[in-house]
């Protein structure tokens, strides 16, 4: 990260977090919490769900899931 003050950066190695300030020159490094392994897992929606949902919202809505494609070397999603 670029900072006003110089770059910062941040290293996750497993469990260890270092992150270092180059305007202070200084490293710290700490563990992560055991709490913070990630959010708690959620039921994913289908398209037909969500669109469902949205139709209630608005009915000009629709949903749609193309395939993936290749973009600028990044995969992205476009509607059919």
């Amino acid at each position: 990260m670029q900072g006003a003050n110089g770059d910062k950066v941040l290293i996750r190695d497993g469990n260890e977090v270092s992150a270092y300030d180059g305007a202070t020159n200084m490293l710290r490094t700490g563990e992560r919490p055991p709490e913070a392994d990630g959010p708690p897992e959620a039921e994913v929606a289908s398209s037909e769900e969500i669109d469902g949902l949205l139709a209630e919202i608005t009915p000009t809505i629709r949903l749609a899931a193309g395939a993936p494609v290749e973009a600028a070397g990044r995969w992205a999603y476009h509607s059919p």
